[in-house]
Order: C-alpha cells, then sequence, then structure tokens
C-alpha cells in the first residue's frame, strides 16, 4: 500500500483495548449502517487512482460508534483532546457493499491539529495497523480485502496522541468494483509453410476469458491490420494464393467488449521457385545513444531470380519500418537497450524471406522490457534473482490473490515467458509476502494471509517444470509476514511471528528445502520482526529488521547452522527508521540502506566497522529529499565491486537508483530516475548476475502491472 504503515504498540494499550471490544461488538452484531453522505469531490483521490467503478461514502466528524472520554463532538466536527490526557481516539464504521475497498480519505482542520494517527482494522491479525502523524488531510489506499470484517465492515480509528490536539471535519471511503479480466488469445494452425495455393486452417479455440465470455473472432489473415472476416465459432479456414510471409492474427473480444490477439508467422512460396537466403550484418553492434547504425544485406540472395524490395523491422515488433530496393541502409537509434531487427525480403516472383540479425544491437543505459506480467492485479510484493543466467520473479497475484512466478525467456530479460501460478486461489491466498532465492533451482518463501501459515515451494530445474509440493514450515500462530529467504549452508528463511511479535528464523538440512530444523525465535523482544532482510555474513547468516517502536535492529548467528543467535544490535533509534531495510556484504563487511520516515525523511546507509558487525558507525544519509527511499534494494555492481541500490521515491511517484562513489559506500553520487512513467518502483527488487548489470524488479502502481528494467 502506498501510505507507510507503522503498527503503534507503545502508549496505546488502552486505545488497542477499546478498539478490540469494538472489532467484537461490530463482528458478533453488525451496527445500523452510519449516516451516507454520498459522493463529495473535496478528498481526492491517490495519484493516477482509476476513477471507474468508484463508489464513495461519507461519514462527519460526529458520527463516530465509539470514542474515548475527552473525544467530543462539537458541531459536525469531533474534537480530540490529548492536552493534559492520555491518548484519545474516535472509532468510525464503514458497510460498503461494493465487493474491494480502495482508499480512506480524512478531512481535519489544519489550523488547530497538531498531530493524529490514522488506524485501520486488520482482520487478518485482529490488530490496528496506523499511518501518520498528520495535520490536514491524506488519502491511504486500502486495496485489500483484510480490512473488511466478516460482516463486511471497515472500522477506521482517529487517535490523537498525549500532549496533542486534533478536530477531525469528515472521513470518506471509496469501494471499487473490480475491473473486468480481458480474454487472452490463442491461436493455432495445421501448416505454416507451403506452396501456393494453400489453405491453412485457423483454430483460436484455446481462447479464453476468465470472468466471461468471448462473443466475436476477427481474422486477419495477411496481417495488414484490416480484418478480413468476423466468425461467433472459434474455427475458419483461408486460401492463399499469393506467395509471401503473413502474421495471420486473430482478434477475441469478450461479453464485456475486451479484446486480445494472437499470431501466427506463415511463409507461403511459389512451386519451383527458390526462396531467398543468407544473413545481413550491423555496425556499429555497441554504443551509446543516439547512435547511427549502418545495415548491410548484401550477402542475401536469390539463386533463380533477384531481390526486388528490403522491408526492415527495427525493433523486431512485427512493425516493418522502412522498405526500399538496396540493400544497404541506416538508422538512428536513440534508446538505449537490446535492439533486435528483422530483415524481410522478397524475390521477383513474390517469394519472401524473413531474416533476424545474429545479435542484437546493445547501446548502453537503463531500459525497459516488455512488462512480465499484465493485465489484472499482478507484480506487488515482487522478488527477483538470477536462475539459471536468466532473471526470474516471485510475486503477488491480487487479482487472484496467488503467488506467481515468471522468468525471462533470455539473460537481459528483454523478453519473457509464461507466468504460471504457484500457490493461492480466490479462498485461499498465497504470496502477498514473498521471498525467491536461486542457483541451479528455484526456491519460493511466502506467506499464506488465509491461515497465517508460512510456507514454501521448491522446484528441481531452474526453468519452473518440476515442482515439488507446497510445504507449511510453521503454522504456530499467525506467522510468515515480512519474509526473507536466501540459499546458503542450506535454504533459510527469516520472518515475522504477528502473534507473539518475535523475529524467528527456520532452516532446511538440505540445499533443496525437503528437511527443515525447528525455527528459532531470533528476538524475543516485544515487536520486533517486521521488514526482515537476510544476509550470510562472513560465514554466518544476519538478519536486519525493524521494531514497533521504530528502529532499525541487526543480529547475526553465532553459530554455523544458526540455531543459537548473537544479541540485537539497534543501529537507529533516531524516529521511524526500521520499517524497511535491505542488508548486504559490502567489502566484506555487513552494510544496511533504509529509510528514515520521520526525521530526515530520506535514504540512510550504514556500514559495520568489522567483518562481523558488532560495531556501528553513525549512518549516512545518502538521499536527503523527502520520502525518498521506499523498499530499498542494496546490492553489490559486479564491474566496480561499489554498492548501489534501488528505490522507491514516494514524493514523486518514480523509481530511484543511487550508485557509490567508493567500494565502502563513504561517498555516494547525485540520485537517477529510472522509470517516471506514473506512480511506479513500489516493491524494488535487483538482482545483478556474475560478470553483469543490474536488473530490476518493480509493481507499477498506475497500471497494477509487474515491470522490470536493466542497464545495459
Amino acid at each position: 500500500m502506498r501510505a507507510f504503515r507503522l503498527l503503534l504498540l507503545t502508549g496505546l494499550v488502552s486505545l488497542l483495548t477499546a478498539c478490540g471490544s469494538a472489532v467484537r461488538t461490530l463482528n458478533d452484531q453488525a451496527p445500523a449502517s452510519p449516516t451516507l453522505l454520498g459522493q463529495t469531490s473535496e478528498l481526492p483521490l491517490p495519484l493516477d487512482r482509476k476513477i471507474a467503478g468508484l463508489t464513495e461514502l461519507e461519514l462527519l466528524g460526529k458520527d463516530a460508534v465509539l470514542t474515548s472520554p475527552h473525544a467530543v463532538p462539537v458541531g459536525t466536527t469531533m474534537v480530540l483532546d490529548g492536552v493534559g490526557h492520555s491518548a484519545q481516539y474516535a472509532i468510525y464504521a464503514f458497510h460498503p457493499t461494493a465487493e474491494a475497498p480502495d482508499s480512506v480519505s480524512f478531512l481535519m482542520e489544519h489550523a488547530v491539529t497538531t498531530s493524529a494517527f490514522v488506524g485501520l482494522a486488520n482482520f487478518s491479525t485482529n490488530r490496528w495497523e496506523f499511518s501518520g502523524p498528520f495535520d490536514s488531510q491524506k488519502t491511504l489506499a486500502m486495496d485489500e480485502q483484510k480490512y473488511l470484517s466478516p460482516d463486511g465492515n471497515i472500522l477506521i480509528s482517529i487517535l490523537t496522541p498525549h500532549g496533542e490536539l486534533a478536530t477531525l471535519n469528515a472521513l470518506s471511503i471509496r469501494t471499487l468494483r473490480p475491473d473486468n479480466q480481458p480474454p487472452t488469445a490463442a491461436l493455432d494452425t495445421d501448416v505454416t509453410t507451403g506452396n501456393t495455393p494453400l489453405t491453412v486452417n485457423f483454430d483460436a479455440s484455446a481462447s479464453s476469458d476468465s470472468d466471461g465470455e468471448i462473443i466475436e473472432y476477427a481474422w486477419d489473415f495477411d496481417g495488414d491490420g484490416l480484418y478480413d472476416g468476423f466468425t461467433d465459432t472459434s474455427t475458419t479456414s483461408h486460401t492463399y494464393t499469393a506467395p509471401g510471409s503473413f502474421s495471420a492474427t486473430v482478434r477475441v473480444t469478450d461479453d464485456q467488449l475486451a479484446r486480445d490477439t494472437a499470431s501466427v508467422a506463415l511463409t507461403i512460396t511459389t512451386a519451383g521457385n527458390a526462396v531467398p537466403g543468407g544473413t545481413f550484418s550491423a555496425s556499429p553492434l555497441v554504443g551509446d545513444p543516439p547512435q547511427v547504425i549502418d545495415f548491410d544485406a548484401s550477402g542475401v540472395t536469390d539463386s533463380d531470380g533477384s531481390i526486388v524490395r528490403y522491408e526492415w523491422d527495427w525493433e523486431a515488433d512485427g512493425v516493418y519500418d522502412g522498405y526500399g530496393e538496396t540493400p544497404i541502409v541506416s538508422h538512428y537509434y536513440t534508446m538505449p537497450g537490446p535492439h533486435r531487427v528483422r530483415l524481410r525480403v522478397t524475390d521477383n516472383l513474390g517469394s519472401q524471406t524473413v531474416l533476424n540479425l545474429a545479435q542484437p544491437i546493445v547501446l548502453h543505459g537503463w531500459a525497459n522490457s516488455a512488462d512480465p506480467d499484465r493485465p489484472g492485479d499482478v507484480g506487488s510484493y515482487c522478488s527477483t534473482c538470477v536462475i539459471g543466467g536468466k532473471p526470474s520473479i516471485a510475486y503477488f497475484d491480487g487479482s487472484n490473490q496467488s503467488l506467481k512466478f515468471v522468468q525471462a525467456l533470455d539473460a537481459d530479460g528483454s523478453q519473457w515467458g509464461t507466468p504460471m501460478t504457484i500457490d493461492g486461489s480466490p479462498t485461499v491466498h498465497c504470496g502477498m509476502f514473498c521471498s525467491l532465492s536461486g542457483g541451479g533451482s528455484i526456491s519460493i518463501a511466502y506467506y499464506d494471509s488465509t491461515n497465517g501459515d508460512l510456507k514454501y515451494r521448491y522446484c528441481n530445474d531452474p526453468t519452473g517444470t518440476d515442482w515439488y509440493l507446497p510445504l507449511v514450515l510453521d503454522s504456530t500462530g499467525d506467522v510468515g509476514q515480512y519474509l526473507s529467504t536466501l540459499r546458503a549452508s542450506g535454504q533459510a528463511i527469516s520472518y515475522y511471528d504477528a502473534t507473539n511479535g518475535h523475529l524467528k528464523f527456520i532452516r532446511s538440512n538440505d540445499n533443496f528445502g525437503t528437511e527443515w530444523e525447528p525455527a528459532v525465535v531470533v528476538d524475543s523482544s516485544s515487536g520486533v520482526g517486521n521488514d526482515t532482510d537476510l544476509g550470510y555474513i562472513h560465514g554466518r547468516y544476519a538478519i536486519s529488521y525493524g521494531t514497533s517502536s521504530g528502529s532499525l535492529k541487526y543480529v547475526r548467528a553465532s553459530s554455523f547452522d544458526a540455531t543459537t543467535w548473537g544479541t540485537p544490535i539497534v543501529l537507529d533509534a533516531r524516529g521511524t527508521v526500521g520499517v524497511q531495510s535491505s542488508l548486504e556484504e559490502i567489502n566484506s563487511q555487513p552494510a544496511v540502506v533504509y529509510i528514515d520516515y520521520d526525521v530526515a525523511g530520506g535514504l540512510k546507509y550504514v556500514r559495520a566497522n568489522d567483518t562481523d558487525g558488532i560495531s556501528w558507525p553513525a549512518p549516512t544519509l545518502i538521499d536527503p529529499r523527502p520520502n525518498a527511499g521506499f523498499y530499498p534494494s542494496l546490492h553489490v555492481l559486479s564491474y566496480s565491486y561499489f554498492p548501489a541500490v534501488s528505490y522507491y521515491n514516494y514524493a514523486t511517484g518514480d523509481l530511484d537508483y543511487l550508485s557509490a562513489l567508493d567500494m565502502d559506500g563513504t561517498t555516494w553520487g547525485t540520485p537517477q530516475t529510472l522509470d517516471a512513467a506514473g506512480d511506479v518502483g513500489w516493491y524494488s527488487s535487483t538482482a545483478v548476475p556474475m560478470n553483469g548489470t543490474p536488473g530490476i524488479a518493480y509493481y507499477d502502481y498506475s497500471n497494477t502491472s509487474l515491470k522490470y528494467i536493466k542497464l545495459y
């Protein structure tokens, strides 16, 4: 969720007790629906939030269902007076009729309010989740079913701490009808090559629509963008009487008028006429954009005739961008990344051949691939690593409440395979927290939010074809959130025990995760284990993690098998600093990057004074911009051994990147924005292949899709 959430445990005992009773009361017997005031335009939507399908309900400040003694209605407002009193609260209940909560907005009187927190009742954990402090108005996303009670209520609390004052004017919630899921097109043929006249039978019966039905099939037999026929059945045929290379396409339309297309490449020849053949070249193959590339197709010939037409597809995307009668041309590239080039040649009798450049042209810089997965709400909680030489990503499918996995088709991550569902369903929600580790096989640790379990699944090959059955590793209470996994001496996982507020660790006896040791409580202090990141530091497992009080901690195993652990060390306790951290071994010593949420408001970095992490210096603020540093992912660049970090800038809604200027991270460069197209960069996760350049998986909040960007 976009808004930062802090579970306030310290100093809120009275509120939690009262709120707990309120939750029980509303669960047992839902109260009468509060007054609904309908639409309002005073409270803005979150950045780039889609408006279609939204319904808004509003309550005035006075309309609380439960208040503390010094929370008093004044006119239509609610005044929460903590000056000279303990923390004061007011609880509000909404009963939406739409299926999914979207966001909550609140409006406080800025001239009066000094500080207030907003709490959402999480019915999956039976806890309040607080955000803040705020002093005017704010919109928080809450697009998860865990905020709906069994009776369909949403509970919201406004809290004023001791010594503070707030006046609440109104609250509103927005609920969202689920978007129509578009159909998926598929196309097959009985033949793909042959001489004229050639009859081809087309079959689109593998096309599907997950939430409706397909009502129309449109057929484009020659790939010119004009549809030659329309049917309500999934099969048809066409006879080709002229030679050529064609991209035959079917467009399917569902009952909500959403569409998708699929194509098949066909090569039609003339009997007795030899097709052209050969290769073409490009120079230079490597450079910096902008760059002019020269192409030479003189090596393409026709043994029984001549080449009369050269058609060039500069990005190998199926769209021919230029054509001519000469074999030597140039093209001006302005964007970084790998550029694959395709050439289609036609001889004097109409036969065609499609040729691909032997290797891609690589222009240095950051470049996005095609989205690894879309449409739907896919890509949150993503975790990436390189497996079998290919970028791979585990992530949460919010549309289907399931854990998914996708792997690139090449080492660059420029093309991606078909995403696969690993676990979960609309009734058993899995993957909201997940962590991927590689090597010669695939391992994913993840959280089953329906049952509150820590789960694990292993694949015996690097391509994702031979999956073992899921294992439940820990089911004692609500366990498995904020997890992190890696493979060192066996498979290991750090995670949060929400029932007891403890940090836990579990390790397998083998590299595959088929046999596991009992779980170990690493830190039994109250409210510890949020946002864990597991590392392997100087031959021992180590963890950076947050606490409910907002501090950042570090702990390292004292034994090789991690059955015993050292004393946790507080790295930073100046404000709320332990919410999101990333741990890595930097030049043989542990280092952590993290967001300083409410003191300096930026990205911090700290590296230990020794190899084990016993002594630590004061942290360094490496990006001082307010709200920069969410979802940091620390890594070491293979070509320089300098540390670098990808992260989300909440203030701008961008994916940002920052590199150090030395191997220790003593000095840092200037932050670079990698993607600013909408609200992007959530859950950034970076992987660096051996002798390669970094690639980053992240969530596009605006388009609810999974994205990937790589440095070339």
